[in-house]
């Protein structure tokens, strides 16, 4: 009898082949993955604060450029940049000499005039008690009446021409209309300068304004109970939302907001860029998750919801969200319900689920 060895491949292969065949046979058919171990979490908000930060450019809240009311040469400059000035002191004097002579030559004028009108006061009160009492006829009396009239006509036409001349020789100063601080200087004496030419620029000392660019869509979740910080570097200083200064850039798509600071350190100054952070409360719009809980696809975002031991998947918008928590919206989330927040990465929908304390 011949031995017949076999070969070590070909009883490699047969031993295989066994050994599959038994897996197979014991791996029950039609069950699905495994029960997958989470974690999950109630929802419990329908609101989140975001936060959103923004550069920002300090400004002054009360500025102005100053200018003269008339023209003339400048005799005098009482400031200069930098200079803490108080309402109402003169900042800079124009010529005024002529405008002063012609005021004096009516201020003369105007003497006399009241001198002529007295007089005739006491005239037509004279002639008209000896009128009464039959001395002249009334035609004289009225002559004189008329003559009294005339003069007080004229004297009324003089009071103006004073009043004009004073009004025009108090707009060759320039006077500070607010406790401030001389930012720019545009005249120096000897310089003429003509009506509305800008000559000294003045903003107001501690009253600043954060100017903040934000997104458009923005300003209809914006209000003045917005939470905003202001920082630069290691300072910061709490503020408001004081308003929109302007209509939405048709370029860029933003808006410029005006925000006041609480208190006015020193180192918010004019002219800086700073920071902004805006805590904007958002409402009625969703529902907060754990940021844990959003699982990203190139089909957009979509949480797992537990329900009755199974994964159930929905698709999400996310309409916000801060440094922990989500905002997002869809029509079958609602507060109570728990999401899967660990373990979601390689859920299945239906699957089971194994939920960890």
């Amino acid at each position: 009898m011949k031995n017949y060895i076999l070969p070590i491949a070909l009883l490699a292969v047969f031993s295989l082949g066994a050994c599959s065949s038994t897996e197979e046979e014991a791996a029950p058919k039609g069950k699905g993955p495994s029960a997958a171990k989470v974690t999950t979490v109630p929802i419990e908000r329908d609101s989140l604060f975001e936060e959103r930060r923004f550069m920002g450019d300090v400004t002054n809240a009360e500025s102005t450029v100053l200018a003269a009311g008339g023209s003339g040469e400048v005799i005098r400059v009482t400031v200069a940049e930098g200079d803490q000035v108080k309402r109402g002191q003169v900042l800079a004097q124009l010529d005024d000499s002529i405008l002063r002579a012609r005021l004096a030559e009516l201020q003369a004028g105007l003497s006399q005039s009241d001198a002529q009108l007295e007089q005739a006061i006491r005239d037509a009160d004279r002639l008209k008690n000896l009128s009464g009492q039959g001395y002249f006829p009334s035609a004289e009396v009225e002559q004189v009446t008329t003559r009294k009239t005339t003069l007080e006509a004229a004297k009324q036409g003089q009071d103006a021409g004073i009043r004009r001349l004073r009004e025009e020789i108090a707009q060759m100063r320039i006077t500070a209309p607010f406790d401030g601080v001389v930012s720019k200087r545009h005249i120096a004496p000897g310089q003429w300068l003509s009506v509305g030419q800008p000559a000294i620029e003045l903003a107001s000392e501690g009253v600043q304004e954060v100017h903040v660019r934000v997104p458009g869509t923005l300003l209809d979740v914006l209000s003045e109970t917005t939470e905003v910080v202001v920082s630069r570097g290691e300072y910061e200083v709490k503020g408001s939302i004081a308003g929109v200064a302007g209509a939405v850039d048709v370029r860029s798509r933003t808006a410029l907001l005006r925000v006041v600071p609480e208190a006015a350190p020193e180192w918010l100054r004019e002219g800086l860029a700073v920071d902004a952070l805006l805590r904007i409360e958002r409402v009625n719009e969703g529902v907060v998750v754990p940021i844990d809980a959003v699982v990203y696809s190139v089909s957009g975002a979509r949480v797992f919801l537990e329900k009755e031991g199974k994964a159930e998947p929905v698709d999400v918008t996310v309409v916000a969200q801060n440094s922990d928590e989500v905002l997002v919206s869809s029509e079958r989330l609602e507060v109570g319900q728990k999401v899967v927040t660990r373990g979601n990465e390689r859920l299945r929908p239906g699957q089971d689920l194994q939920v960890m304390q």
